[in-house]
């Protein structure tokens, strides 16, 4: 038997870069449900954010991955626990892949300043997030329960930069670059994260398992080199990086919720 999955990014891919809305992608959802094939987040964003949006766009229980790979979340009506290190999150499983979140924000603030401004989303608070980000305060307040990572806007030369990254990478960490900020975090990954699961999810259903993943942006990379099938959600907010145009992915010609809506839906019925 195999058993398909779907892996997405959330801002710039699910949803509007801009707007954040969905509704262009409900009718590929829609299919998902009715076939009954797994729809896993696998975002920069919170478990809170994306319980939220799981509830908007009327799915129930599924696998979650958070803040970039550094948090697995499973329903626990859905799996047993299989390691004493699984946290207990109330309905779900918590599996971490990286240090808590005050860690990184105690190795930002060590970093000099003097030639590079750090925004954090800790410093800025949810109105301050809001004002950056155009979501509403109750949105922002969500994006502000972060657990393992910190994102982060970062103003300085592109050697001041560069100093910040190799800094955090000398004390173990990684700054990885989403849409729109460059986000702190554990040696973790959206592809590393993803594959677990999926080799998981083989493992205890007894299945193969055939992967879909779509993103837009650098930090989605490891994701789409890992799955079956990659697609590139095109934006309108960045170029084609050169490892997507040599990395076999498909490209979509349009950008958002209706790109993802049709990419869903063409691999749903090649599969078919």
């Amino acid at each position: 038997m195999i058993k398909r999955l779907v892996f997405t990014d959330l801002d710039g891919t699910l949803l509007d870069h801009d707007t954040y809305e969905f509704e262009q992608a409900m009718p590929a959802i829609e299919r998902l449900k009715d076939e009954g094939v797994p729809l896993i987040f696998n975002s920069s964003k919170t478990f809170a954010e994306m319980q939220e949006l799981m509830a908007a766009l009327g799915l129930g229980p599924s696998p979650t991955i958070a803040e970039n790979g550094a948090g697995v979340f499973l329903p626990k009506a859905q799996f047993e626990r299989s390691s004493a290190g699984w946290l207990d999150r109330g309905d779900y499983w918590l599996v971490t892949q990286s240090e808590s979140r005050q860690h990184w924000l105690d190795l930002i603030h060590a970093f000099p300043r003097d030639e590079l401004s750090i925004q954090t989303f800790d410093a800025l608070g949810a109105q301050g997030v809001a004002e950056l980000t155009g979501l509403s305060v109750p949105a922002a307040r969500l994006a502000c329960q972060r657990e393992f990572s910190e994102p982060t806007s970062l103003q300085g030369s592109a050697q001041a930069i560069a100093a910040f990254v190799d800094f955090i990478k000398s004390h173990g960490g990684q700054v990885q670059q989403g849409g729109r900020f460059n986000t702190v975090s554990g040696d973790c990954d959206k592809g590393r994260s993803m594959r677990w699961l999926a080799d998981f999810i083989a493992q205890t259903e007894g299945c193969q398992v055939n992967t879909l993943a779509l993103g837009d942006a650098p930090n989605d990379l490891s994701m789409l080199n890992t799955a079956d099938t990659a697609v590139w959600i095109r934006s309108a907010h960045r170029s084609i990086p050169a490892a997507v145009s040599n990395g076999g992915f498909v490209v979509t010609t349009r950008p958002g919720p209706q790109a993802w809506c049709d990419a869903v839906i063409n691999w749903l019925m090649a599969d078919n």
